[in-house]
């Protein structure tokens, strides 16, 4: 998978998890998740986000309800898989500072750049 890097930090602003899954999610029909946050702000969410079992898969309904704007997360990821299994998209916070996102689909990446326009391209 290709995918994009950015910083997390926007103006001044953090741009939250919750932020970049609505960008992407209504493009992610059927998926489930795996969730994996080592560690999250004290915020409301981040707790909830930190004691997700990543053996669990849950459904894009599910994660929407444990992400919360003003949560922090300072490391982990979450995953989406098709129904078949293969993993389509990762968002990967990285020491709370980057977001790498990887894509099955370009179109997904696409979007992702409209939004943050400083993405640097990555690759595996």
């Amino acid at each position: 998978m290709t995918g994009l890097s950015f910083g997390s930090w926007l103006d001044g602003q953090y741009v939250s998890l919750e932020a970049i899954l609505r960008l992407l999610i209504d493009d992610l029909p059927d998926v489930t998740w795996r969730v994996r946050v080592d560690e999250a702000g004290e915020e409301p969410g981040g707790s909830a986000l930190e004691s997700q079992s990543s053996d669990e898969m849950i459904d894009s309904a599910r994660l929407l309800e444990l992400v919360h704007p003003d949560v922090q997360v300072v490391d982990g990821e979450v995953s989406a898989y098709n129904p078949r299994g293969t993993q389509v998209l990762t968002v990967r916070a990285v020491d709370s500072t980057w977001w790498d996102i990887e894509a099955a689909e370009p179109a997904l990446l696409n979007k992702v750049l409209l939004q943050f326009p400083d993405a640097m391209t990555t690759t595996d």
